[in-house]
């Protein structure tokens, strides 16, 4: 038997095999890098639209915080002035559709308070919804009431602001993310 021939096509076969080994690998050394590119790339648009929703939820949420605050600012000159003409804590009553207004605007808040990803200013709406029903309906007089108002005041600022600030981080944050992807 001959085996020349079979010595020959050897380094033919050996060459022929490397070959499909290295055309594997490279296939799946670039199929690996394409899926890595795509991945970071969703992962970039991802946290993009995060960011955008964020944004978004905040300027509603100042929105609403305004609204509130313009509602709860006429419930409190409503009830001052009942205050002045001697009305009693019990027999407070107010303008039903200004009140309507009032509650709708508190909905809206409290679903965008649940939107909203920052503990900071969950904490500060807390403390504006509370400081809102100490106002319009704990307040048994005109001190009180007074009292209430300055704390509501002092609430609706510091809500407010930390809604500011955090627009300004998401906003900066978004501008960054945008220069690096262009």
């Amino acid at each position: 038997m001959d085996f020349q021939p079979l010595i020959n096509a050897l380094p033919t076969l050996l060459g022929a095999i490397i070959g499909a080994i290295v055309s594997i690998a490279t296939t799946m050394l670039s199929n690996w890098h394409s899926e890595k590119i795509e991945t970071r790339k969703r992962a970039d648009d991802h946290k993009r639209k995060m960011e955008e929703q964020q944004i978004d939820n905040y300027e509603k949420l100042q929105e609403v915080v305004l609204d509130c605050a313009r509602a709860n600012v006429v419930e409190y000159i409503q009830i001052r002035d009942l205050y002045a003409t001697g009305v009693t804590h019990a027999e407070v009553r107010t303008d039903e559709e200004k009140s309507e207004l009032l509650r709708l605007s508190q909905v809206q808040f409290s679903i965008l308070c649940d939107r909203v990803l920052s503990d900071r200013i969950r904490s500060l709406a807390k403390e504006f919804n509370s400081a809102s029903s100490n106002m319009v309906l704990f307040a048994r007089n005109s001190r009180e009431l007074e009292d209430a108002f300055l704390a509501y005041r002092t609430a609706t600022d510091e809500l407010i602001d930390g809604i500011g600030t955090e627009l300004r981080k998401l906003l900066a944050s978004e501008a960054s993310t945008t220069s690096t992807t262009a």
